[in-house]
């Protein structure tokens, strides 16, 4: 060491010792500042891993309410297709009654006819 230090042309310092009072003083300082940078540090993690946790839950409601409302829409579009099935159905139905209705009506009005026709020839006779 001292050969690179002639070699770099540093000239060779004299280190005086310290005495117990300033020892005492730069072990107490360094010890708190170690205590404090230890407290910034443990703070800045815990906030870091409790904003994580947040933006997890987060996401995991958002996921869960997406998903709930994937079902329900499922759902709704089964249930308004039976609807339009049984719509289908009803009027088929509606449209077989009036069908059958009006070939009741038109018996009916041959019937009347008939009957009036007979009624007609017993006045006559």
């Amino acid at each position: 060491m001292t050969l690179k230090m002639k070699f770099l042309g540093y000239k060779k310092e004299v280190i005086r010792p310290l005495n117990d009072a300033r020892a005492v003083e730069a072990g107490a300082n360094f010890l708190s500042e170690s205590f404090i940078f230890t407290v910034a540090a443990s703070i800045i993690l815990a906030e870091s891993w409790r904003s994580h946790t947040s933006a997890k839950s987060r996401r995991n409601y958002v996921d869960d309410a997406l998903e709930n409302l994937e079902n329900e829409s499922a759902m709704l579009k089964e249930s308004l297709e039976r609807t339009r099935q049984a719509q289908a159905t009803a009027e088929e139905r509606i449209e077989l009654l009036q069908h059958e209705n009006d070939q009741l009506r038109k018996i009916l009005d041959e019937v009347w006819k008939k009957r009036k026709v007979i009624a007609v020839y017993r006045y006559s006779h």
